[in-house]
């Protein structure tokens, strides 16, 4: 599903379901560069990867590294580039609908995106401005 509004900027502002948040642990001897796992990610996938967020902490054994990150699926870039986009910020949403997206006609509100994740930890839950 789609939802489409007017905006007056070249900023697509899009919210997207949470079921595309995911977020994966890397033990590690050494730190892993974000460029490095950035790649590793986007190749192990047919979706577009967006991180979210990178914390690393250094134990004993090594680093553990959390990536947080979003899944976009080719068809949303797409759908967004159909409305002359040429830049996306995306919101993690509370729907639980994969396949749902909307294109809002601003940033989106504290009330439309879910902060937690679904064992109530909070998560981030917006992208940077991202080229697509």
């Amino acid at each position: 599903m789609h939802e489409q509004s007017e905006q007056s900027n070249d900023v697509a502002h899009v919210l997207i379901s949470r079921k595309l948040r995911n977020k994966v642990l890397i033990k590690s001897p050494h730190e892993i560069d974000q460029k490095k796992i950035q790649n590793a990610l986007s190749e192990s996938s047919e979706s577009n990867i967006f991180m979210l967020d990178l914390t690393t902490l250094e134990t004993d054994e090594g680093y553990t590294q959390e990536v947080e990150f979003i899944k976009i699926p080719n068809s949303y870039i797409t759908e967004i580039k159909k409305y002359n986009y040429n830049y996306a910020i995306f919101y993690v949403g509370q729907s639980e609908n994969s396949s749902q997206l909307s294109i809002l006609s601003g940033p989106a509100t504290m009330d439309m995106v879910q902060v937690t994740d679904y064992d109530g930890n909070v998560r981030e839950f917006m992208s940077k401005k991202i080229c697509i």
